[in-house]
């Protein structure tokens, strides 16, 4: 058995021999004599065989004791090539396709990446663009993504934004959308400013529309606010949070000069729910101050051109109200400090402030009250040979309704027989002296007439009514309260202070609203 074995070598040397041709530097083994290509260590030409390498399991390979960096194997538990990097083995193809530079033309999904924890990364020029780590994140511009970032993309000196969206399509650019979870309160699309810049800012919207809006339901904005889809309480369209120093507020408002804030906390230390001012007409306003050495305030500044409003408020069934815990409401005016159009009604008393010459406090006058709505005249007049005609002044008999209705006072300064009315008019009245008197005395007079078009004068019900002024409490609520407080509405013919009910065809957005606060109630 022996010499059969010898002379199986033998016989497989001398056929290796007869087809390979051996040089110095490089090996051919062919069927044809052909020498080998310089350029390889080891030819091996055929058109019917090839070359089949070494074959082992999985176990196997990992068991070569200290592999050779580049080692190669066909690996038979997983059906691929591997080779030894030096430190580990590495899987050169899984059954795939290999992606290439023109592109794949695939039977089926195909991968694109690592099947060990490796990163991804995409260079170009020479320099990392793109990496996809192992832990699934996806970072842009550069190399070590921030921590909880699925997507996340860094801007540099030539390319200023990170992130941009586009569209020229009936379409968004950017759009975010959170499906589920309550535990947190991350919002769908957020932005944050750290920078140094004054006016910086964490979301800025720009719109560039070439056309307006239509109504104030469908306006032209730069930012858009819709929370009509809550289901709850507490939902705004809108929400912003100054922070606490001062001349900051939630959300800011600017018209070209006219400015408002919502939720302002001033300079001088007072928090404001809503703030206007304007400094169109001053130079270097600032923060609702003005700050021009040559004005001092804005008060004296009533020479100068200007057409902004403060606040402008337009109501339903009413126009507002504003309650204070101390103070109700101050108001101030060049021309005047309230003017009101309609009934001005009070459950107190009218009080005027006067300034008396060196002090320092002020003396309080009151309006005098009637049940009627009257008008007052008065004036001097002197008895010529113990008669004399007052004459009304014009404005006065514009004013009183029945001029024959007028009740007259007379007082005479000075000793006389005494005066008495003689005769009235439109036009004024006469006096006469007692006893057929001819003094020159004189006397003082007043005139009381009642308005005209007040002869009976009417208040509505529900104010004279003596639930009223509760009533009007619990409208003047603070949400901020546990109880729910006192609706008011008007029903088309009357003021009432139950749970309103919807118009005759409301839309199905108010009729829905006017459901919610009947169930409400019900409950």
């Amino acid at each position: 058995m022996k010499t059969l074995s010898k002379i199986r070598n033998l016989l497989i040397i001398s056929s290796i021999l007869t087809c390979t041709k051996t040089y110095s530097q490089n090996v051919a083994i062919n069927g044809t004599g052909a020498l080998p290509n310089a350029s390889a260590m080891l030819d091996i030409t055929s058109t019917s065989s090839g070359l089949l390498m070494p074959r082992m399991t999985s176990a196997q390979r990992t068991a070569i004791a200290t592999p050779a960096t580049g080692l190669t194997v066909y690996d038979l538990t997983t059906q691929s090539f591997w080779y030894f990097n030096g430190i580990i083995w590495v899987q050169q193809t899984s059954n795939l396709t290999g992606w290439l530079i023109a592109g794949n033309t695939l039977a089926a999904d195909g991968i694109l990446g690592s099947l060990n924890n490796y990163n991804v990364k995409m260079f170009a020029n020479g320099s990392e663009l793109m990496r996809l780590t192992s832990g699934g994140q996806i970072v842009i511009g550069s190399t070590t993504p921030s921590a909880g970032d699925l997507l996340g993309a860094f801007s540099n000196g030539t390319n200023t934004w990170a992130l941009n969206g586009y569209s020229s399509f009936n379409g968004g650019g950017v759009y975010g959308l959170i499906q589920a979870g309550n535990s947190t309160n991350f919002s769908a699309v957020q932005g944050q400013y750290f920078g140094s810049s004054t006016q910086g800012v964490g979301i800025l919207g720009t719109s560039a529309s070439t056309s307006g809006g239509t109504a104030f339901n469908a306006v032209g904005a730069g930012v858009s606010g819709d929370a009509s889809g809550v289901r709850g309480n507490y939902a705004f369209g809108v929400l912003g949070n100054g922070g606490s120093y001062k001349r900051t507020g939630g959300v800011m408002g600017y018209d070209y000069g006219t400015m408002g804030a919502l939720g302002y906390f001033a300079n001088n230390s007072t928090n404001y729910s809503v703030y206007g001012f304007g400094t169109g007409f001053t130079t270097g306003g600032a923060g609702g101050r003005i700050s021009s050495s040559s004005v001092a305030n804005i008060t004296s500044s009533y020479n100068v051109p200007d057409n902004t409003i403060g606040l402008g408020i337009y109501g339903g069934v009413m126009g507002g109200w504003i309650k204070g815990l101390v103070y109700g409401t101050h108001f101030s005016g060049h021309r005047y400090g309230i003017y009101v159009d309609g009934n001005t009604i009070t459950n107190n008393v009218y009080t005027q402030l006067n300034s008396v010459d060196n002090s320092d406090k002020r003396v309080a006058t009151y309006a005098p009250t009637s049940t009627n709505v009257d008008v007052y005249s008065k004036g001097k007049a002197n008895l010529v040979n113990g008669k004399t005609i007052v004459n009304f002044d014009n404005n006065f008999k514009n004013l009183i309704s029945d001029k024959e209705d007028v009740i007259i006072t007379l007082t005479p300064v000075g000793v006389c027989n005494g005066v008495y009315i003689s005769r009235t008019n439109l036009d004024g009245f006469e006096v006469t002296e007692n006893n057929n008197g001819n003094s020159n005395v004189q006397f003082n007079w007043i005139a009381i007439g009642t308005k005209k078009g007040f002869e009976n004068p009417q208040i509505s019900s529900e104010i004279i009514d003596a639930s009223f002024d509760g009533k009007m409490n619990g409208v003047m609520h603070n949400d901020n309260a546990p109880d729910e407080g006192t609706p008011i509405w008007w029903d088309g013919t009357s003021v009432r202070f139950d749970t309103p009910q919807a118009p005759k065809g409301a839309p199905a957005v108010i009729n829905a609203r006017f459901n919610n606060l009947s169930n409400k109630t019900k409950k």
